[in-house]
């Protein structure tokens, strides 16, 4: 038999004290205050009082905007036009921001029109795939015959496929934050590291989202003891006790 404990005890989910953090920034003002506070604090390593005197907030409390598993890429890709009426501009469109990433990695635009990785069906008559569907094992083939270097067309995909836990945009800044509980730094054997991954991502979104054009964007960690913030620094801090009551119990 299990352990005689309620679930909320041996609960490990990084995704569930991630959604408690969420909502505890939306509509937990006290919680949202000294938490957004902290971070500008670490950020800068000056007392948050000093704020007031010309260093900037990353973000401000009173004025923000939230969102979680961020898939930037993807759904600007979507937003370029219908799929299913595929126009000449939205042909134009797609190949536009491909051939951006393409040149930010220093890849030659021209391969869009020499292989078939790039394209639905048949090259120059067909659909150009959203850059997070191109085939690993073809990319792997590209690099090695056009000497691509960096793993440029890897780290497109994997920008494109790369979903940050949480994007705060507060006036000029983005902040990016990765929660962590257990694990650590995502890589693999391709060369593939989930830090590296979200500099792309705030590269190429300045790039290519207008919107993004002018944000100064900054990365923290949450997590146990490395990051900037850590989760002791904040489990006490949640004023609604259904919430507290969970983080007072995070994993050891």
């Amino acid at each position: 038999m299990f352990a005689e404990k309620a679930f909320y005890l041996v609960n490990r989910e990084e995704r569930h004290f991630g959604f408690l953090l969420i909502s505890s920034i939306i509509y937990d003002k006290d919680f949202r205050e000294y938490f957004f506070n902290l971070i500008n604090e670490r950020l800068y390593d000056e007392p948050f009082v000093s704020m007031d005197v010309g260093i900037p907030k990353i973000v401000n409390p009173d004025d923000f905007d939230i969102y979680s598993e961020v898939a930037l890429f993807r759904d600007y890709w979507n937003d370029l036009g219908d799929p299913n009426s595929y126009t000449k501009e939205l042909h134009n469109n797609r190949k536009n921001i491909i051939e951006i990433f393409l040149e930010n990695f220093g890849v030659n635009k021209t391969v869009i029109e020499n292989y078939s990785m790039f394209w639905t069906g048949k090259i120059g008559e067909s659909k150009l795939w959203f850059p997070g569907k191109w085939p690993i094992e073809l990319i792997n083939l590209l690099q090695k015959e056009e000497k691509i270097t960096d793993r440029g067309l890897l780290r497109i995909r994997w920008a494109c496929n790369a979903k940050p836990d949480l994007l705060i945009i507060s006036k000029n800044y983005g902040l990016f934050i990765e929660l962590k509980l257990e694990s650590g730094i995502g890589t693999n054997d391709s060369g593939y590291n989930q830090e590296e991954t979200q500099y792309d991502i705030m590269d190429l979104a300045k790039l290519t989202i207008p919107n993004f054009n002018n944000l100064d964007f900054k990365r923290i960690i949450l997590d146990k003891q490395s990051g900037i913030v850590n989760w002791d620094d904040i489990k006490s801090k949640f004023t609604n006790e259904l919430v507290k009551k969970h983080m007072l119990n995070l994993p050891k």
